[in-house]
């Protein structure tokens, strides 16, 4: 154990700023604890060479080149992978889904499948409302009926109960000993159980706003759909197997030179992002002008971010040349800075045409549907 915390150094701070920030919501903390509360108890196995010796590779083989999410990952993986098989004598793959889990990755499940999913979700509700007679168009990400309006927005994306749904089946893996082969299916189980639910969520929003005009009920109709797909994922699950032998320890290999050179990896930098061509900010917006009051400098940002003033409004501007991660929502980075959030975005391209959700962008602008440079404005009141 000592060998991962100290080969994967980098990682630890990581995690526990991001679980603390507020930019992510801090699900990953839950699948944390579970783990601490499963490794609970004595050590059924010695430290087997081999597994530390696959994870410490891994760990090295990616973690100066990919984003700092995939190497804490693979520092999870690593660290829960040892963890198990001192605890049982084998790795067990509920304990890796659990340790994927933990990691602050919803926001980051949001930026990239929360459109689609939206449209996906809205066109499926469709469909099954047509099926009970109501002729309901999707229009985008919301569906139309009667001339009245139900937008799918973020919170309905399903992606939260998706990640509720394979934490449970996580979950009943590792404490129900399940092997490789029923986690997988159990996982499967709750993927279609998670988007069942959405799906049945929408549907019922539809009706208690819609038609019967009852929008309290919204968070009701939310409830029901996700304890009905757990119930029916518990009713999946296998039985309990009975705990494997654990394997006979093998003879202690020294793991330290590895260790500490695996660490000393963390202190290495990776090279700087290119600079970009920056054509400079416009002067005005929507015939307002505007004055800049200063340039922000985030590292590894590949663009230009710039706080202006317009008319006595607060706008914060954020240039970019390629589709990136980086620009997020905005509501996620006032939260990860402890601010309250109040106001708008929005995202337009070279050729005038405007988004209000960043997932929607990234797949316009990463299909090519969308020609940038890109410009991000936000709105605030403070």
């Amino acid at each position: 154990m000592a060998l991962i915390l100290l080969a994967c150094w980098p990682a630890w701070p990581y995690l526990w700023t991001r679980w603390l920030d507020g930019s992510d919501e801090p699900l990953g903390v839950m699948a944390a604890l579970l783990l601490l509360w499963l490794g609970r108890g004595p050590q059924a196995s010695s430290l087997n060479p081999r597994t530390a010796r696959i994870a410490l590779t891994a760990y090295a083989a990616f973690c100066l080149w990919t984003p700092p999410l995939v190497g804490a990952a693979l520092a999870m993986l690593s660290l829960t992978a040892v963890a198990c098989q001192r605890r049982h004598g084998r790795v067990r793959p509920g304990w890796l889904g659990l340790a994927l889990l933990a990691l602050p990755s919803l926001a980051s499940l949001q930026f990239f499948l929360g459109y689609p999913a939206r449209l996906a979700g809205a066109q499926c509700a469709s469909w099954l409302l047509a099926l009970q007679g109501y002729q309901v168009e999707r229009q985008g990400v919301e569906l139309a009926w009667r001339g009245r309006h139900l937008l799918v927005d973020t919170p309905c994306s399903g992606l939260a109960t998706l990640w509720m749904m394979v934490f449970f089946a996580m979950g009943l893996a590792a404490v129900r000993n399940l092997n490789w082969i029923h986690t997988i299916r159990l996982a499967g189980v709750a993927l279609m159980l998670a988007w069942a639910a959405n799906v049945l969520r929408l549907t019922g929003l539809f009706f208690s706003e819609l038609v019967l005009h009852r929008p309290e009920l919204h968070n009701a109709i939310g409830l029901v759909a996700c304890w009905l797909a757990a119930a029916l994922l518990w009713a999946a699950c296998p039985a309990e197997r009975p705990a494997a032998e654990p394997a006979p320890a093998q003879a202690r290999q020294s793991l330290w030179g590895l260790a500490v050179a695996v660490a000393l990896l963390g202190f290495v930098k990776g090279s700087p992002p290119a600079p970009v061509d920056f054509p400079g900010w416009p002067q005005q917006l929507a015939g307002r002008p505007l004055h800049l009051v200063e340039e922000v400098a985030v590292p590894g940002f590949p663009g230009r971010i710039g706080r202006f003033d317009s008319d006595g409004e607060s706008l914060v501007l954020r240039w970019v040349n390629r589709p990136t991660r980086m620009l997020h929502s905005s509501r996620d980075c006032y939260r990860a800075r402890g601010l309250p959030y109040q106001g708008s975005e929005r995202i337009f391209d070279a050729d005038g045409h405007c988004f209000d959700d960043v997932s929607q962008w990234f797949w316009s602008a990463a299909l090519g549907r969308s020609r940038g440079p890109w410009l991000a404005v936000t709105t605030t009141n403070s």
